[in-house]
């Protein structure tokens, strides 16, 4: 045991304390933490979720649209688009749970 007593300043909390040790620069296992984890989000770079947005021009060049590029372009709502889907008005092409839509079929069946 270390009969070392220091009076230093916590690098957190900025309050005095008395140290044990000539390396302790924190006060309590809190104020450790709190700066872990303030260094840990400088550290680790922020991941951005957002959709990029999908403009109307874009859509005019595609062959195949999605459900909400199809609202989108046309004007219908998803749920429309989603009960023609469920009746066999429009045909889609499954790839996992996403439904993709020939444009050529569209404009047939809108026309």
């Amino acid at each position: 045991m270390s009969l070392i007593r220091i009076k230093k300043v916590c690098v957190e909390c900025k309050e005095e304390f008395i140290a044990k040790t000539c390396a302790t620069v924190y006060c309590s296992k809190n104020c450790y933490k709190r700066s872990w984890r303030r260094r840990k989000s400088i550290e680790t770079p922020k991941i951005s979720k957002e959709k990029p947005i999908i403009k109307k021009e874009d859509l005019y060049h595609k062959k195949y649209l999605s459900i909400n590029e199809v609202s989108l372009l046309y004007g219908i709502s998803t749920t429309t688009i989603r009960r023609a889907i469920k009746r066999g008005q429009i045909k889609t092409i499954r790839l996992g749970v996403k439904h993709i839509i020939l444009k050529t079929h569209l404009e047939e069946m809108l026309n």
